[in-house]
């Protein structure tokens, strides 16, 4: 287990990415009237979520200072879904190329985003791929980046390794390599991988994918068409970072896989790797403020005993409870915690997720008085599409009632204490499930007890 200040950095790390995730979309809907075409959108990504680009420019501009005349790749870079949040926070010194094979996405990024900002390019490369440029002359596993040595500060890779096969994964992590400088260079690219526990749960059905095909040491989704989704196994992957010369690695599971997540934003498996001394970005008065609120919500949570990993499904189920509780209220049915004092009752803090219109959340055909689980894209949709949109300071204010709430949620159900009043002023326990993982932090609890007792 980490050290608590560990487990902490990582969970106020995790929240500032949730926050971003939940404020994302103002430059793209507001400020910015570049919007892709929906079928080109969802051709590429799959959906419209313009909050999924803001999130991995933060990743891209996070933890490390971005020199002041940076030099950004963005290999398969599609329509620009990343380039168009960061467009909005290069500067004109900063200057990014995003490469695809995807012919009709790179006239529409150079049209509405190259076009109006000269520090951003966008160009075709003719790399062979099955479902975007099946005609492509260029295989992937020998495809030299166009860029000289060490000239680079930041290669990211979106949703490109999920889609390559291994000999590919290893090229272009060593092309990576290559160009990235020694001392400023960092790589981020998202991926599928493979291990024993990652394998456990696709045999249960808890992973999004069966993988069922084998390709030489990968799997694949669909063996007509392997491309769509390939998984690659996590010690291989590591090999090939380590025979690239990447000094630091590191890997941030996503919930692909059924597996916790940190951020309920990372869907799939996300590599960061760097050359050089890693010097923090520098944060403003209103960063700073932000970071030390979530530093005291991890601490919170922390003591809670909750492990980062962990962080993403409990939020989502303390938001699914919020959700719930409001749906609840409409209906004149209360939620009430006992408290310690015979008695007493207290209820959950419910002012801020009040002011969000959380209904598209649960089908109307819902029991009234049941507990209905929500998952994470409703509730992401309906925090951003606030009206009016909250603003960073409302969010984490609505994060710090999500996690007390959570917090008292969790030890009130645990402990009985969780109860239900119906309209009526009949009152029975709550019909609310302990979060994700909460049984085995009870057992950890337990054991510690009873080893500090001496039986076992």
């Amino acid at each position: 287990m980490p050290a608590p200040d560990v487990a902490a950095t990582a969970i106020a790390s995790a929240l500032f990415d949730l926050t971003s995730g939940l404020a994302a979309g103002t430059s793209q809907t507001e400020a910015d009237d570049a919007v892709a075409p929906e079928s080109l959108q969802r051709r590429l990504n799959g959906g419209t979520e313009a909050h999924i680009g803001a999130h991995y420019a933060d990743v891209v501009m996070k933890d490390r200072a971005l020199p002041a005349d940076a030099r950004i790749l963005d290999l398969g870079c599609g329509y620009g879904r990343v380039a168009l949040d960061l467009a909005e926070r290069l500067s004109d010194d900063q200057r990014y190329v995003g490469l695809d094979p995807h012919a009709e996405a790179i006239e529409w990024a150079q049209e509405n985003i190259g076009r109006e900002r000269p520090n951003f390019r966008f160009e075709l490369i003719d790399v062979v791929s099955k479902p975007y440029n099946p005609d492509g002359e260029l295989d992937g596993a020998r495809f030299r980046f166009p860029f000289e040595d060490d000239s680079l500060d930041r290669v990211f890779m979106i949703s490109v390794l999920t889609h390559v096969d291994l000999a590919t994964v290893r090229n272009y992590l060593e092309e990576a390599a290559r160009v990235l400088k020694p001392d400023t260079g960092r790589l981020v690219a998202t991926i599928f991988l493979l291990d024993r526990e990652v394998d456990r749960l696709i045999a249960a059905g808890r992973s999004e994918y069966r993988l069922a095909w084998q390709i030489g040491e990968s799997r694949v989704e669909n063996r007509d068409n392997p491309e769509l989704v390939i998984a690659h196994p996590l010690d291989r992957v590591l090999d090939i970072l380590h025979d690239a010369g990447f000094p630091d690695f590191r890997v941030r599971q996503g919930h692909w896989s059924g597996r916790p997540a940190s951020n309920v934003v990372d869907f799939q498996d996300m590599l960061v790797a760097d050359f050089g001394t890693v010097t923090a970005a520098a944060l403003s008065a209103e960063e700073q403020a932000e970071a030390s609120e979530h530093a005291a919500l991890a601490a919170r949570l922390v003591e809670h005993g909750l492990p980062a990993e962990h962080l993403a499904p409990y939020l989502v189920w303390s938001f699914s409870a919020m959700i719930n509780l409001l749906r609840w209220e409409k209906q004149g049915i209360q939620l009430l915690l006992r408290g310690a004092e015979a008695g007493e009752r207290r209820p959950l803090v419910l002012a801020r997720a009040r002011d969000i219109d959380f209904s598209a959340c649960i089908p109307a055909t819902a029991p009234a008085d049941a507990f209905v689980p929500v998952d994470e894209a409703a509730i992401l949709a309906a925090v951003r599409e606030a009206d009016p949109r909250l603003a960073r300071p409302a969010l984490v204010a609505l994060l710090g009632d999500v996690v007390q709430n959570g917090i008292a949620l969790e030890t009130s159900v645990r402990e009985g204490r969780a109860i239900q009043r119906l309209a009526d002023g009949t009152e029975s326990p709550a019909p609310i499930p302990l979060p994700p993982a909460a049984e085995s932090r009870v057992r950890g609890w337990l054991a510690g007890i009873l080893a500090r007792f001496g039986r076992h």
